[in-house]
């Protein structure tokens, strides 16, 4: 009896193990069809930063179907990221985080494809390096402003289409966030400094769509230092991961529409 027990469990692993990418996915192609699941399973998004937004975008599109990803971050996991960069533990501190989320990413679905892009995104990676690599859509979450508006230059002159993730930091209010075109945002310093920058380059309009909050930030703090150069901002793990949400549901609705 116990033997045949195990005979049958060991014959259910075999089974898991051969089927293992279709029980992944079977909860989701109730939702989308094998069809619509094929097509997404072929396109290549682009993640460009993988902190609090952005890496919890990473783990989400992992397990939505999606088997190419290429993630660009040039970071190392800092103790002051864990109250809200989800994909990071203490024993990651000083690792770069492009190769902790290839670890986790490929531990959910061994098969995804990722293409690791450990880069400063600066004027050199955009022009040189940026190019040669194809991918059919773009989230953006990257804290630098001159780095933010270099990207969306690059995306929009490329036609390729993005989602935009602005200040999640000093925000409190989850039903407050939402999706919408970077000219209509309100109170929210990051895109306000940006509408100004992109401005002096190219002429906002509506191809730029960004997820943000109108909630008023609450106020940050000065840094300890003799001559503070920055002011460091309060960040609550439940506002900077739906940001994240709100980037991959934005994906969806654009690409399963048009599937």
């Amino acid at each position: 009896m116990v033997i045949c027990v195990f005979a049958q469990l060991r014959k259910y692993a075999n089974t898991n193990t051969r089927h293992m990418e279709n029980s992944i996915f079977s909860r989701l192609e109730i939702l989308l069809n094998n069809h619509n699941l094929e097509k997404l399973s072929k396109l290549t998004i682009a993640i460009f930063g993988l902190g609090g937004v952005g890496g919890i975008t990473t783990e989400l599109l992992c397990r939505s179907g999606i088997k190419n990803l290429i993630i660009c971050d040039f970071d190392k996991v800092q103790l002051s990221n864990l109250n809200r960069q989800i994909l990071y533990t203490i024993n990651d501190i000083e690792k770069f985080k492009v190769d902790i989320v290839e670890k986790r990413l490929l531990s959910i679905n061994p098969k995804i494809k990722i293409i690791k892009l450990n880069n400063r995104i600066d004027d050199e990676f955009i022009n040189n390096y940026l190019p040669n690599y194809k991918f059919d859509f773009a989230i953006d979450a990257i804290d630098s402003l001159k780095a933010k508006a270099d990207l969306i230059i690059y995306l929009l002159k490329n036609n390729i289409p993005f989602i935009s993730s602005m200040g999640a930091a000093g925000k409190t209010d989850i039903t407050k966030i939402r999706c919408d075109y970077i000219e209509n945002t309100v109170n929210c310093r990051l895109s306000a400094v940006l509408k100004k920058k992109l401005r002096k380059q190219i002429e906002i309009n509506k191809n730029i769509f960004v997820v943000y909050s109108p909630e008023r930030q609450k106020k940050g703090i000065y840094p300890p230092t003799a001559e503070p150069s920055k002011i460091i901002n309060g960040s609550i793990a439940h506002i900077t991961n739906t940001f994240g949400a709100y980037c991959v549901d934005y994906f969806f609705k654009l690409f399963i529409n048009a599937l």
